[in-house]
């Protein structure tokens, strides 16, 4: 790394004040390793087969995203203060993040679509709105690292349009690496069992699930321990008061999940509804462990 900005590459470092986590650019290369003896993805059994067709040994390499699946963009994901370095006498970042987007029109449905637009669904996706054309989506179940002089060459989009939609990256960042660790006894018996009534209420009741993945940003948690615990108590945290039935879906909910969690040596606690507004204290709200719904996602 050079010791002093001057050192850098003219010009980079001043290109570099353009971008924002969460620009887009065009055309991102993307690489990853694979085992040719183990392959997931389909361009890795495809791989794998043209090694053993060629009668060589399977040995692990890297993989660049052939054209057919190399996204039409990639989405900065590395965060604004670390891209420019404005200030820093010793600029210390040499490389940006970037998950690949694309146009998924075609393989979405009008109900995922959607539930992605209003920032719910599958947490590993995220809409990206201001793009003219299709319904494009970023992808953050892949991260590739480019080199800040690779990018100071590229022309930032805009694939927001507001910070308020902006934000959204960090947040599902935010979301996708900082879930608690619980212990396997809660996620059984409470965690678990919340995806999965989740799952069935869209699929018998769609109208009530769509009421309650509004009303119910996010659900807390409190725990005498998150490693080992024998007493836990719900939050349901709402933007309004609930109506009855929707009360009565969470109770029934809980009360099914009591006799498993007993077992597994925790006492479940009646359900507390906590309103979003002044009555709802930030170190109260900062007391619990919360569950962001798109954590619990129906995924």
């Amino acid at each position: 790394m050079p010791e002093h900005p001057e050192e850098w590459p003219t010009g980079v470092l001043e290109s570099l004040k353009a971008f924002r986590q969460g620009d887009l650019v065009s055309d991102p290369p993307f690489a990853y390793h694979t085992d040719p003896r183990a392959p997931i993805w389909r361009e890795s059994i495809r791989f794998a087969d043209e090694l053993r067709l060629a009668d060589e040994p399977l040995l692990p390499d890297v993989i660049h995203f052939p054209v057919t699946v190399s996204p039409p963009y990639g989405l900065i994901i590395t965060q604004t203060c670390d891209i420019v370095e404005e200030g820093a006498n010793t600029p210390a970042w040499p490389w940006v993040q970037l998950v690949p987007v694309y146009d998924m029109s075609e393989v979405l449905n009008s109900g995922e679509r959607k539930m992605l637009v209003d920032g719910r669904g599958w947490r590993r996706h995220l809409h990206v709105p201001n793009i003219a054309s299709g319904f494009h989506v970023a992808d953050f179940r892949i991260s590739f690292p480019v080199e800040k002089g690779w990018l100071a060459s590229q022309a930032p989009i805009d694939g927001f349009g507001t910070e308020e939609l902006r934000e959204r990256v960090g947040d599902r960042l935010a979301s996708l690496a900082g879930r608690p660790a619980f212990a396997g006894s809660f996620v059984a018996t409470v965690q678990k069992p919340l995806t999965d009534a989740l799952r069935e209420l869209k699929r018998q009741d769609p109208e009530l699930f769509a009421e309650i993945d509004r009303l119910v940003p996010e659900v807390g948690v409190r725990l005498d321990s998150r490693l080992s615990p024998t007493t836990a108590q719900v939050v349901v945290i709402c933007t309004e008061e609930l109506p009855e039935r929707h009360h009565q879906w969470w109770i029934d909910w809980l009360d099914r999940c009591r006799p498993d969690a007993f077992i597994a040596g925790i006492t479940l606690q009646a359900l507390d509804f906590k309103v979003l507004d002044e009555s709802f204290s930030a170190a109260e709200y900062r007391s619990l462990t919360r569950l962001p719904l798109v954590t619990v996602s129906t995924e």
